[in-house]
């Protein structure tokens, strides 16, 4: 852990940045997969994440609330992250699913 808030801040933006590498690969994929749903898919996709990001909110207030640190939610953030990366790199495909 660090005391200090311009390395945790760099570190943070580091991680979004990085993150942000992830949508090369995602977003073009539901045009591969279903290039006549694509649009539906990606509807369904960004539902699925606001409803995320709703949530996520409420619960890192809960989280602070009652820890009184960001410790357990940027773990929990790593873990989401690395089962999204093993979920997409072991059942994605460019092949086409729907027709």
């Amino acid at each position: 852990t660090t005391k200090s808030p311009p390395v945790a801040v760099a570190c943070f933006a580091a991680a979004m940045s990085l993150g942000s590498f992830s949508q090369a690969g995602y977003l073009p994929n539901m045009q591969d997969i279903a290039p006549r749903y694509a649009g539906r898919l990606f509807g369904l996709a960004n539902t699925a994440g606001s409803l995320a990001g709703v949530l996520g909110t409420s619960l890192v207030g809960i989280v602070i609330d009652r820890t009184g640190s960001w410790n357990m939610v940027f773990q929990t953030m790593v873990g989401v992250y690395i089962c999204g990366l093993l979920a997409f790199n072991t059942m994605c495909t460019a092949e086409r699913v729907f027709e």
